[in-house]
């Protein structure tokens, strides 16, 4: 079904709900299973499992790679995928499945994220924010963000968003409690937002200032799509500058 069982001699050792899953990453020949940290129970002195590493070898023969498809005389062999990927991709599946509910509310392409460092495609959901990368991938719980600062930069045209969360994303042992987003301020976007009226009535009348199109520079927009559908406060430059 949607568990992960891991099995010693046969007979099964532990049981990993994979929709309670969080994240999951892939290294050269290493897949980290990570969960979500609840800092609530700390005073009660219990331990709790934040992720799992599984070492995935080369030419695993549980997690074989696609025969490749019939090649051409003189036709480039195609890369070989390690068994960690395949790994990976059946995990994720249904990590993502569970993330993910239903179609994405609205997308950005394309992001340049100073931290952690990477260009993310950005998928927005009803709960979650979703970091699409080449290598690496990170989901944001909307409860997890605290808030919002858009920071424009006085040396260079580009302007930083600033989510500051709790708990951190991270990857492996390194903590990222803000997520460092750079745009550059003539960039300018028009998105849909893929909710019914009523979902938008509810939205604003929590002050979320949300609209069926939202178009502007693409700093501005990705802050107010993200403000409304998070909630957290969004907050940004004054007129006060300093000589």
């Amino acid at each position: 079904g949607a568990s992960l069982v891991f099995k010693v001699g046969g007979n099964p050792s532990f049981v990993i709900p994979l929709p309670d899953v969080a994240q999951v990453n892939q290294g050269r020949d290493e897949v980290l299973v990570q969960f979500p940290i609840d800092d609530t129970g700390a005073s009660d002195r219990e331990d709790s499992l934040v992720e799992v590493a599984f070492h995935v070898p080369k030419g695993c023969p549980d997690f074989a790679p696609p025969a490749p498809p019939t090649m051409a005389e003189g036709d480039e062999a195609p890369p070989i995928i390690p068994s960690s990927k395949v790994f990976f991709d059946v995990v994720n599946g249904f990590v993502d499945s569970a993330a993910a509910t239903g179609d994405a509310i609205t997308t950005f392409d394309s992001i340049g994220v100073l931290v952690p460092r990477g260009r993310f495609d950005t998928e927005l959901y009803a709960s979650t924010l979703k970091l699409v990368g080449q290598a690496q991938d990170f989901r944001v719980q909307y409860d997890s963000i605290q808030r919002i600062f858009v920071l424009p930069k006085s040396s260079t045209p580009q302007t930083l968003v600033a989510v500051c969360l709790d708990p951190p994303i991270r990857k492996g042992q390194t903590f990222y409690p803000t997520m460092l987003c750079q745009f550059h301020n003539d960039e300018e976007i028009t998105v849909e937002v893929d909710l019914t009226e009523e979902q938008l009535q509810a939205k604003n009348a929590k002050g979320a200032k949300l609209s069926k199109e939202m178009r502007g520079a693409t700093y501005d927009v990705f802050a107010r799509v993200l403000r409304g559908l998070s909630g957290a406060k969004l907050t940004r430059p004054g007129t006060f500058r300093d000589f």
